[in-house]
């Protein structure tokens, strides 16, 4: 049997699995450990200039084991995503509590940079704000390390030591695994009341010029040593079922003056509010307009959510259209087609527990 088929059926098991849960919201095997995941799928339908092209698939799945003996608490969790043609170990971390406002965490951990969840059932949308499938670049996501988390009333606060800011091409959902080729940092800072939040993320990255991170020999990081990333983000409820949200991004990409990859320089950036509004506890809609650029060029999207519905604690259902528009763009990474805007639509089932 292939390994795709393989996953693809493994996953298909999950989610039977997932489903014959449904009426629970996590299972706690006993008072330490418990078990939580999620599976969705979606019918897709993207459109540029060049052709309009429809999928049905998974769109991620996952499983995680969470284990707490206290002061000692753990996570591993195993991940698999669009298509379902590989697994990969996500999260795998252990935290220790100092006291009741001081905590450590050692492994593979999830960025503190980003408004945007990771997992999809905490999203708000089926598509991210940044145009996937194109070369843009969005905020960090999983990398290894370790981190200082702090907790007092209203403010949370953490530094994290980690081997990269960002993963290496083909090497999603973990640092680039070195600590030879430099080092990044993250800090993050939060006020959260019962009306709002607003969060500060702080990045930097420093790579060593010339030092070879892939297993061919080529440095992918050589000509821009230096990352430096700030990203503001704020949530606002103004009424009980209304909830609002917006964030700043901005990455600077450092070149040494003197290096042969000058053109490698760039800012980066976007900038998205968004809207939720839940009717009952049944149905909900929203709406997105995120902007952003970087050296490829220019783009601005805006993205409906008409309708969200909650068939149960366990079961969602989401259906969304985007139209993305680029002022300058070349041939995408993934399809090769070109033009200067996108259309979707899309539905996507969520089933967790």
């Amino acid at each position: 049997m292939k390994k795709t088929a393989f996953l693809k059926i493994s996953c298909a098991a999950l989610i039977s699995a997932i489903a014959a849960l449904a009426a629970r919201a996590d299972i706690d095997i006993n008072d330490n450990v418990t078990v939580t995941g999620y599976a969705a799928g979606s019918l897709r339908v993207s459109k540029n200039q060049s052709n309009t092209t429809t999928t049905a698939d998974l769109d991620a799945a996952k499983l995680a084991v969470l284990v707490k003996y206290d002061p000692f608490s753990a996570k591993i969790s195993i991940f698999t995503d669009t298509g379902a043609h590989q697994l990969y170990l996500l999260d795998a971390y252990g935290t220790y509590n100092i006291t009741d406002q001081f905590s450590v965490t050692a492994g593979r951990f999830l960025s503190y940079i980003g408004f945007t969840p990771f997992d999809i059932p905490d999203k708000t949308f089926i598509t991210d704000s940044v145009p996937t499938g194109a070369p843009f670049i969005g905020t960090p996501g999983y990398h290894d390390g370790a981190r200082v988390d702090f907790k007092q009333g209203n403010w949370t606060a953490g530094l994290s030591v980690v081997d990269s800011l960002y993963s290496l091409p083909g090497q999603p959902y973990r640092g680039d695994g070195s600590a030879r080729d430099g080092m990044g940092i993250e800090a993050k800072v939060r006020y959260t009341t019962d009306k709002w939040t607003a969060n500060l993320s702080l990045g930097y990255e420093a790579q060593r010029q010339g030092h070879a991170t892939l297993d061919d020999g080529t440095d992918p990081y050589h000509g821009s040593p230096q990352t430096y990333i700030a990203d503001l983000w704020g949530k606002w409820k103004p009424a009980e079922n209304t909830t609002l949200g917006a964030e700043i991004f901005y990455r600077r990409d450092q070149v040494n003056k003197d290096s042969n990859y000058l053109y490698l320089r760039q800012n980066i950036w976007f900038i998205l509010v968004q809207a939720k509004q839940q009717v009952n506890e049944t149905y909900a809609f929203g709406a997105r307009v995120s902007t952003g650029g970087q050296a490829i060029g220019n783009y601005w999207r805006i993205t409906a959510l008409p309708v969200s519905y909650t068939a149960s604690k366990n079961l969602e259902v989401r259906l969304e259209a985007s139209f993305t528009k680029y002022t300058n763009r070349v041939n995408t990474m993934t399809s090769g087609n070109s033009g200067s805007s996108d259309g979707f639509a899309g539905v996507e089932a969520v089933i967790k527990f």
